[in-house]
């Protein structure tokens, strides 16, 4: 059986091979208790930043926006209007500039 450290190895060495193949650059967002809704706003914003700078230097190159255990955050509404409704605070998100999102969730532990 894996343990915790060399599984989140492989999930980087996968992210890493995914990279390369298939023009993918990866920004992630580590989630946590202690974030605020000011630090996901501002990473987000810095994501489509990066992936605007990426669409222009690298044509047709896509840019994922991860955030990495989403649901450890006290603002999950906030992820869900990023994730689902494609706004930060009512505005839309750029995505003419090929930013995708996906999220990492935590199993609900006891």
């Amino acid at each position: 059986m894996f343990a915790i450290h060399e599984l989140i190895i492989c999930i980087f060495l996968v992210f890493t091979l995914v990279s390369c193949l298939c023009s993918v650059d990866w920004y992630c967002i580590q989630v946590h208790g202690g974030i605020t809704t000011c630090d996901i706003e501002r990473k987000v914003h810095e994501a489509m930043t990066h992936a605007e700078s990426n669409s222009l230097e690298f044509p047709g190159m896509q840019t994922v926006l991860f955030f990495d255990e989403a649901n450890t955050t006290e603002d999950v509404g906030l992820i869900k209007e990023i994730m689902c409704d494609h706004t930060i605070r009512g505005q839309p998100l750029m995505e003419t500039y090929g930013l995708k999102l996906i999220a990492a969730c935590n199993p609900y532990r006891k």
